[in-house]
């Protein structure tokens, strides 16, 4: 009955809380250990360790903070990298927003005269050729 469902979800939920806790414990000291030897050996691999754990730390910060409450170093950068790659995605999505921008004003703009309709065509043909640029620049978006 409901009550069956509430335990059910209720032990669904402590096993995930639990599963967590023991991947940030037994985990985060092991990727600690690699990123220190990487640091060492300078390898190129830090980076996507670094992106690894980032997203462990996005998805359970509490949990993260946890595990590394003995390295608050770490913790600081994580942090840092975590707030700067949001930043970075940001400045993205708004670069490639103001690109798409950019191209349709083009689209709209282009073989527009301001001196009105080009000898042989009427407003309205080129109004429809502005309209099939603008459709096909839709669709490369």
């Amino acid at each position: 009955g409901p009550v069956q469902a509430q335990f059910a979800a209720a032990k669904g939920k402590l096993l995930s809380k639990m599963s967590k806790k023991h991947t940030c414990e037994t985990i985060i000291p092991i990727l600690v250990n690699l990123k220190a030897m990487l640091e060492k050996n300078k390898s190129p691999l830090i980076k996507p360790l670094m992106a690894f754990l980032r997203e462990i730390f996005r998805s359970w910060k509490k949990e993260v903070k946890e595990a590394l409450a003995n390295n608050p170093t770490l913790m600081e950068e994580l942090e840092y990298e975590s707030k700067k790659y949001t930043l970075a995605q940001k400045s993205k999505k708004e670069r490639l927003e103001k690109g798409k921008l950019e191209l349709l004003q083009k689209a709209l703009g282009e073989g527009e005269d301001p001196a009105g309709p080009k000898e042989g065509k009427s407003r309205a043909n080129q109004q429809k050729e502005r309209l099939a640029r603008l459709a096909g620049t839709l669709a490369a978006l």
